[in-house]
This record gives structure tokens, C-alpha cells and sequence, in this order.
């Protein structure tokens, strides 16, 4: 059975065996849809032999880059050639890869998932650990675990992840679009009760022990939880069950799509319109009864920072038009 390609990348300054328990735990221990895991550690601002202030500088420049720029950031670009490199280099049937990452890491994992995507590379999902929020795409959401360290209260205990935010406009479903502090969130965060705090996630000896449970357990444990998660289904799968269009001199071009995305309990239709089959208006409901609302608006989210989603949808309607 062939292994999935984990990249597990770590932060700033990182001492080069930092990570090298969690790698191999991982790959003893977890699976994913029962294959096996391949990890492999990155360094996508390099070790700790390497000058901090340059890492510090390319990290935040990375930070705070627009994902349309991905290309440009550094960390990324290290971590998603890895990844290119092994999707390249496995037999057709591989799994795609699983990025994990550390700190700064977890940043570059975003980044480098954006970069492989459009190398028609779509990784299976990013884990962030201890990261600093930025903003996920729509697509990549559903896929996104984000793990920090809480105390007994649930109050974030490692400074790090408060840093950032997730913060965008959200389009109403109807009115003037609204601001979400989690517009642009991961789609799941959990909370993990360890010793310590930002370096300590990984640690499985005294004093970061609580009984016989460490740190490394307590992260193994959240990982694992997420991959068996049945809700989790691949990135943007979607099964387009129905559409059509029509056309007229009064109305213009008004088409209609019925499609469900992977791990959503509700399927959808989106209605088109446009006057000239080039700019297109819409309205996204679920086609039948309700669903949960995070649902659909993961998908709103999909669809307006998604362009090939979007295109895919219109096309499947434009193609049943009698011409």
C-alpha cells in the first residue's frame, strides 16, 4: 500500500533534530484512509545555524503576503518544491501530501499549499501547530487543522497563536457583505492541554508529562483525531449531479447547477446570470432542506477566492446551452 507524503516544516530558529520524535511517531503510529504515512522534516527558513534576523525578516514578509503572491514567499517555496518533487516522483495513485508545520512553519504550509495547487498538486490538508493566525483560502478551509496550547479555563497559553488574525468580509446572503473575525479561519482548531508552552508541543519526557501522557502524546493524539474525522474528505471535491442553461434576448444567459462538495451532509444549487456570458452574477442555497450555516458559507468562501471552482460550475451549465 502506498504511503501518504507527509512534510512536517518547522519555525524560526529550530534546532535541526527538533522535530525528528514527532516524524517518526507519526509515521509508526497514524494512518490516513489506512495507508501509512512517509514523514520527511523541511526547514523552510533554514535551522538554527542559520542567522535569525534573516529568518525573521523573510517569516514576516511571508506573513503577511496575499495569496495570489504565494509564489513569492520564501518559506514556500522550499516547502512546496519538496512536495512537488515527491508527488513527481510516486507512482499515479499516490495520495497527495499532507503538510504539517511548526510555528512560522504552519504559515509556510498555507503558502506552499497554494503554490502546489497550482501546479495541479492538491494537497489532502495543512495542520498548524502553534502557528500565528493568517488567512486560509476558501478551498484549503475544510482542509485546515489549527492546534495551540489552552489552559485548564481553555484560554490560549501559547502566545504565538494569538498573533495575526482571520479576519475578512464575508457576502451575506443577502444585504451588504458583513466582517467576520473567522472569515478566513481554518476549518476546525482544537485546543490541547500540554505542558509548557510554544516549543513544548513536541516534548515526550519529564517535566512534560501529566501521569504517563506527554506533550508529544497530547499533539499525536490531536492529529490522529482529525485525520479519522469521516467529516474530512479532500480539498473542493465536488460531484456536479445537474445543471442547464437557457438563454434569451430578455433575460440574458440564466443557468442552474446542483452539485454536493465532499464532507457537506447537504447538497447545493447555484443560480447564474449574466447579460453577456462573460460576467456572472449568482446565488448559492442548499437544494433541498437546510443545512448548517459554516457549511455554505465555507462554500460562498470557495467560490469567490476560487476562481477554477467557479469556472468549473459555469461551465457545466454553459454546456448543456443549445446553441
Amino acid at each position: 500500500m502506498r504511503a501518504v507524503p507527509v512534510f512536517i516544516t518547522a519555525g524560526i530558529a529550530t534546532a535541526p533534530q527538533f522535530l525528528d520524535r514527532f516524524a517518526e511517531r507519526l509515521g509508526a503510529e497514524l494512518t490516513l484512509g489506512g495507508r501509512p504515512l512517509a514523514p520527511e522534516v523541511a526547514f523552510p527558513y533554514g535551522d538554527w545555524s542559520r542567522g535569525k534576523a534573516a529568518q525573521v525578516r523573510e517569516f514576516a514578509r511571508d506573513w503577511w503576503l496575499p495569496h495570489g503572491r504565494a509564489r513569492d514567499a520564501a518559506g514556500a517555496k522550499g516547502a512546496a518544491w519538496l512536495a512537488a518533487r515527491a508527488a513527481a516522483s510516486c507512482p499515479p495513485g499516490t495520495p497527495p501530501p499532507l503538510l504539517i508545520g511548526h510555528s512560522g512553519g504552519g504559515v509556510a504550509c498555507i503558502r506552499a499549499a497554494v503554490l502546489l495547487r497550482r501546479l495541479g498538486i492538491a494537497p489532502y490538508g495543512v495542520v498548524q501547530i502553534g502557528s500565528p493566525k493568517c488567512a486560509v483560502p476558501g478551498w484549503l478551509r475544510p482542509r485546515t487543522l489549527f492546534i495551540r496550547a489552552v489552559t485548564a479555563s481553555g484560554r490560549p497559553a501559547d502566545p504565538i497563536t494569538r498573533l495575526g488574525g482571520w479576519g475578512g468580509w464575508r457576502r451575506g446572503r443577502s444585504g451588504p457583505p458583513r466582517w467576520s473575525a473567522t472569515a478566513r479561519a481554518p476549518g476546525q482548531t482544537l485546543g490541547v492541554r500540554i505542558v509548557g508552552g510554544h516549543a513544548d508541543y513536541f516534548r515526550d519526557h519529564a517535566p512534560y508529562k501529566q501521569g504517563t501522557i506527554s506533550n508529544l502524546d497530547i499533539t499525536l493524539h490531536a492529529v490522529q483525531l482529525w485525520l479519522a474525522d469521516e467529516r474530512q474528505g479532500g480539498i473542493a471535491m465536488i460531484d456536479i449531479q445537474k445543471a442547464s442553461m437557457s438563454y434569451s434576448k430578455s433575460d440574458g444567459y440564466v443557468g442552474q447547477v446542483e452539485f454536493r462538495i465532499a464532507g457537506h451532509e447537504m447538497p447545493y444549487e447555484m443560480t447564474l446570470h449574466s447579460s453577456n456570458s462573460k460576467e456572472w452574477s449568482y446565488g448559492l442555497h442548499f437544494l433541498q432542506q437546510s443545512g448548517r450555516e459554516e457549511d455554505i458559507l465555507a462554500v460562498e468562501d470557495m467560490l469567490e477566492e476560487d476562481d477554477e471552482l467557479f469556472d468549473r460550475l459555469v461551465e457545466a451549465a454553459e454546456n448543456t446551452l443549445v446553441k
